[in-house]
């Protein structure tokens, strides 16, 4: 089922929810329906996406007037892409990356992930704590700030992922044109790492944190699709 996201943007050139389908100047992109509206970024608009062809993803639209710079985006994009397949950490692929009417879109999807409504029949014990623990994670994380006083939240896109035998945690930075291991601990890696190894300290007693998540209004709805991972210690 498409969820139609809920968007109040205020921003030239127009961006639209129209059936369901993302339209950026009233040029609709028909491969994309949207599932839901994700936190922004800094430059621009993340939203949860299915497109046609590849199922689930998540879709970027970059939309700050001074940075239109198509091949810019195309290579940081095609770079990332290609540092999470190199990566134990990472497993993405790239579907898209295009300038349509002054509007750069990049696409990326997860492989080898479980949809939650999977996780949740497979094991659902393990699958909740998870999610709280995803959740969680984000509602902490978001309030915190780079080395260089950035915030994470503008910066970083946390995803997770079910991957057998032993899951893991991911973290993709958008802001950064350097993909390298030493930038990510340097900016958001380290304030990541240790966010989740404190969850992972609380974790046989994360049945009762459902007061705490509410209070951070951190709830991750039952249809939203993810992947569910964890950083090893």
């Amino acid at each position: 089922m498409t969820i139609e996201p809920k968007l109040n943007i205020k921003i030239d050139p127009p961006v639209e929810i129209v059936d369901g389908v993302l339209t950026v100047h009233a040029s609709p992109l028909t491969s994309y329906s949207l599932v839901r509206e994700l936190p922004p970024g800094k430059n621009g608009l993340v939203f949860e996406g299915y497109h046609e062809r590849c199922g689930h993803c998540v879709v970027k639209l970059w939309l700050r007037p001074d940075m239109r710079w198509e091949d810019r985006f195309r290579r940081g994009f095609q770079e990332a892409c290609h540092a999470a397949q190199a990566s134990d950490h990472w497993s993405v692929e790239m579907i898209d990356a295009r300038m349509i009417n002054d509007v750069f879109l990049a696409s990326m999807k997860w492989v080898d992930g479980m949809p939650l409504r999977d996780a949740l029949t497979a094991k659902p014990d393990d699958a909740y704590r998870w999610l709280l623990a995803k959740a969680y994670i984000e509602a902490i994380f978001a309030t915190k700030t780079t080395p260089h006083g950035d915030a994470h939240a503008g910066n970083v896109m946390i995803q997770t992922i079910c991957r057998e035998p032993s899951p893991k945690a991911i973290l993709i930075d958008f802001a950064s044109d350097e993909v390298g291991q030493r930038s990510r601990e340097e900016r958001h890696w380290d304030v990541f790492r240790e966010t989740v190894r404190d969850i992972v300290r609380k974790l046989p007693k994360f049945a009762n944190a459902d007061r705490d998540l509410l209070g951070r209004k951190a709830v991750v709805e039952a249809h939203y699709w993810t992947m569910i991972d964890r950083l090893k210690p």
